[in-house]
């Protein structure tokens, strides 16, 4: 269990990182808004790099294990030509359903607003944590893929799986735009509903047929 100190400052390190992003995060605004010293941050984490990564791990390592844990499913239901379907519920459904949930003194932050610096940001530090919690488990997920869709070139795969996140990453974090286009009908603050107008297109996006 996390010390009390130690969560105080990584939910005030969250807010500020989604908030602002992480060049203009300094560790004297994480200290202030945690009611912590320098010495603090140092003692826990050692460095404004290593509180960043920790961030992210807080955050994204609960939602894929129970992504490789879905997926693991999907696989053991039919190991040799496995459900395009159910791969892509289980890459996207547990990090929407973190993404949508409503913020709270225990999820300071909609996983979304902070998703969109793991993807946006040119800094190092943020290359580091994208390979730490997201390129295994991705590699995870286009391995599933190739297997569901043996015939697929790789480069394709990889070029639609990319597309596949961009859709993802877009849904998480623009959800105003399609309530403003919509006016107003579409709320998309249920992750499930969300994904089930999802599926069919990144499925049809997988599957259509190759450049020629």
């Amino acid at each position: 269990m996390l010390s009390e100190t130690k969560t105080r400052i990584l939910d005030a390190a969250e807010i500020l990182l989604a908030q602002n992003g992480l060049s203009a995060t300094s560790m004297r605004a994480i200290t202030e808004a945690a009611n912590v010293n320098l010495a603090a941050i140092n003692y826990h984490f050692g460095s404004k790099e290593a509180l960043i990564h920790a961030v992210f791990a807080r955050r994204l390592a609960p939602v894929n294990e129970r992504r490789l844990a879905m997926l693991d499913q999907v696989l053991k239901a039919n190991p040799k030509r496995p459900k395009i379907r159910g791969i892509l519920r289980a890459f996207a459904l547990p990090i929407l359903e973190t993404a949508f949930q409503p913020t709270n003194e225990n999820c300071p932050v909609q996983l979304g607003a902070l998703m969109i610096r793991l993807y946006t940001e040119p800094a190092q530090v943020v290359e580091r944590s994208f390979n730490e919690q997201m390129a295994s488990t991705a590699r995870r997920f286009v391995s599933a893929l190739h297997t569901a869709l043996p015939k697929l070139d790789n480069e394709v795969l990889y070029w639609r799986t990319h597309f596949c996140v961009g859709c993802l990453v877009h849904t998480m974090h623009a959800r105003p735009i399609l309530l403003a286009v919509s006016n107003g009908t579409i709320q998309c603050d249920n992750a499930e509903e969300a994904l089930e107008q999802m599926l069919p297109f990144l499925e049809a996006g997988l599957t259509s047929a190759s450049n020629s």
